[in-house]
C-alpha cells in the first residue's frame, strides 16, 4: 500500500507526510509496511483521518463506484445468506417435530404391540390351565 494509492482511494486532497519518519520506516522495516504504520507517518493525522473514515468518501476516488458496487453486493449477499439461514433453521425446527413426533408414534406401536403380546400370552396360559382343568374335573369331582 502506497501513499498515492491510499489518497486516491479515499480522495485526500492534502495530506503532510512526515519524511523523517517515513525514511526511519523504510530502514525499519524491510517488509511492506502495513496501512497504520504509513498513517502514522502523516504529520495531519486528524484531518486525514476523517476523511477516510467518513464511508461516503470511501467512494470518492476513481475507484469508487466499482468499490460501492461490490461493497452493495456484499451486503445483499450476507442479506441471502442470513435469510437462507433463518429459512434452513425454520425447517430444521419443523424437521425435529416431525422426527419426534414419529419416535412417539414408534414407541406408542411397540408399547401397544408388547402388551397385545402379553395380553395373547396370558390368555394363551390361561386356556391351558383351563383345559389341564377340565381334563382332571372328573377326577377332582
Amino acid at each position: 500500500m502506497n501513499f498515492e494509492k491510499l489518497f486516491t482511494d479515499f480522495n485526500v486532497q492534502l495530506a503532510y507526510v512526515d519524511g523523517r519518519l517515513l525514511a526511519d520506516l523504510a530502514r525499519e522495516n524491510l517488509e511492506k509496511p502495513t496501512k497504520e504504520e504509513m498513517f502514522d507517518c502523516i504529520a495531519n493525522k486528524e484531518d486525514v483521518g476523517k476523511l477516510v473514515k467518513i464511508p461516503t468518501r470511501m467512494f470518492k476516488g476513481p475507484d469508487g463506484p466499482a468499490l460501492a458496487a461490490i461493497v452493495i453486493q456484499k451486503n445483499f449477499r450476507m442479506y441471502k445468506a442470513r435469510e437462507a439461514y433463518k429459512h434452513l433453521r425454520f425447517l430444521m425446527k419443523k424437521a425435529m417435530i416431525i422426527q419426534r413426533r414419529f419416535r412417539l408414534y414408534l414407541f406408542q406401536k411397540q408399547t401397544k404391540d408388547r402388551v397385545e403380546e402379553l395380553t395373547n400370552e396370558s390368555l394363551f396360559v390361561w386356556k391351558e390351565m383351563m383345559d389341564e382343568f377340565q381334563q382332571k374335573w372328573p377326577a377332582i369331582k
